[in-house]
C-alpha cells in the first residue's frame, strides 16, 4: 500500500520505490512491470493538478490497483502492449541467439505463436522487412493499442472484474 497527503510527499514515497525492471530472461515477473508502470503514472500526474489527497494505492486483482484520490476510487488495470513472439524473441536474443544489433520486424496484434525454432530462424535471418512508409508507423501503433485495449475490455465486462467510480486502463 501506498499513501501520500500531497505532491511533495508523494514524489517522496516515488523515490524510494525499486522501480528497476530485470531482462525477460532474468527474472522479470508481473509485478516488476506494475510497479514500475503505476510509480510512473503517479509521478507523471503529480504536480500538474491531476490528482487529490489524500492518496491511497492498493495493489489487488482485477483490477490491479485500486487508487483512491480523496473520496473518489479508480480501478486501474495494467497491460504491457508487446506480441507474444517478439517477448520470446527478446528472451532468446538475451541467451545468445542473433545479433547484439537488428532489424525490428512488423508484428500483427494476436498473431499466432511461434515455435522457438521458427523464432531463431526469424533472429538469425535478421531480415530488414519492407520498412514502414507514409503514416504507417502510427497506423500500425493504433492497431495494436486497439487490440491491447479490446482484450481487456472483454476481462473488464467479467463479473470477476471490480468496477469503480472510474476504470483506467495503464498500458
Amino acid at each position: 500500500m501506498l499513501q501520500a497527503y500531497s505532491d511533495s510527499e508523494l514524489f517522496s514515497v516515488l523515490s524510494n520505490i525499486d522501480v528497476s525492471v530485470p531482462r525477460r530472461s532474468g527474472g522479470r515477473t508481473k509485478e516488476h512491470t506494475e510497479r514500475y508502470a503505476i510509480s510512473y503514472l503517479l509521478s507523471t500526474l503529480a504536480g500538474k493538478g491531476r490528482l487529490s489527497y489524500p492518496l491511497c494505492l492498493i495493489w489487488r486483482e482485477r483490477p490491479d490497483f485500486l487508487l483512491t484520490l480523496g473520496a473518489m476510487q479508480i480501478g486501474i488495470e495494467h497491460t504491457e502492449a508487446v506480441p507474444q513472439n517478439e517477448a520470446h524473441k527478446t528472451v532468446l536474443r538475451e541467451k545468445g541467439n542473433g545479433a547484439d544489433v537488428f532489424f525490428i520486424s512488423h508484428h500483427q496484434p494476436g498473431e499466432t505463436k511461434k515455435s522457438v525454432k521458427d523464432l531463431v530462424e526469424e533472429i538469425e535471418a535478421n531480415q530488414p522487412g519492407d520498412g514502414w512508409v507514409g503514416d504507417s508507423v502510427e497506423t500500425e501503433w493504433a492497431d495494436a493499442m486497439f487490440h491491447f485495449i479490446e482484450r481487456k475490455v472483454a476481462k473488464l465486462r467479467k463479473d470477476e472484474f471490480e468496477r469503480f467510480e472510474q476504470d483506467w486502463l495503464l498500458i
